[in-house]
């Protein structure tokens, strides 16, 4: 019997089919497209610590509550320089003080109910009534002070680079720019530095890991604190 060859279109139709039958068969339906790889969440990792696009992610937001003109690539170096990797540093060199100072917080948050019972309770310890702004104060804070739908109310303890704080506001005085807003607020902190040695502290830890960065999202290099040498 002669076998007849096919050639042209016909031969083309018939591998297209063969090739759409081994699909149905392997997979039990037509057979699937495998999805495009996603753009990667990592932003940055120096020194072993890695950061997360998604890390940033609320700082961002709050950050576009009082500057939402402000470039974003302007506010990913804020929310890295002033909050997350100072963050990520205490945390890892200063885990057991900070624990100590985590325990004293919650002791007093139990005890503190309202603002007049923090400012109350809180006055022998390291306290401060006070009228603050969005850049004055860590983010944490800001972000709970100047929340109207908390006003009168005392915070969890707020994670700081310099240990915690437990805060409440008592008002907000606002005028005709957020940014210029000014919360009265009580703030309870809780410390593993003073003010001055976290400075030195932190100064000698970025020079310490400025060079140390092995990862930079290609789309945020610009973004990045100038102390970090990029590879």
């Amino acid at each position: 019997m002669s076998h007849a060859h096919l050639h042209g279109p016909t031969a083309v139709a018939l591998a297209t089919a063969l090739l759409a039958l081994a699909g149905l068969s392997a997979c039990g339906g037509p057979a699937s497209t495998p999805p495009a790889p996603q753009a990667g969440n990592r932003l940055l990792v120096v020194d072993g610590i890695e950061v997360t696009l998604d890390d940033l992610q609320p700082w961002l937001e709050f950050l576009d509550s009082f500057g939402p003109e402000v470039a974003p690539k302007v506010k990913v170096r804020r929310a890295l320089d002033e909050y997350v990797l100072p963050m990520r540093f205490a945390e890892r060199s200063f885990a057991a003080a900070r624990a100590e100072q985590l325990a004293l917080a919650k002791q007093l948050r139990a005890v503190a109910t309202n603002t007049y019972e923090l400012e109350q309770r809180g006055a022998l310890l390291v306290q401060k009534r006070r009228n603050i702004s969005y850049s004055s104060i860590d983010f944490p804070i800001a972000r709970f002070v100047f929340d109207e739908l908390r006003l009168g109310s005392v915070s969890e303890p707020l994670a700081v680079p310099r240990g915690f704080v437990v805060a409440s506001g008592f008002d907000i005085h606002k005028t005709s720019l957020v940014a210029n807003d000014i919360a009265d607020a009580v703030l309870v902190g809780f410390f593993t530095h003073s003010p001055a040695d976290w400075a030195t502290w932190l100064e000698g830890e970025k020079r310490r890991v400025g060079g140390l960065v092995t990862f930079v999202h290609p789309e945020h290099r610009e973004a990045m604190p100038t102390w970090l040498q990029l590879p």
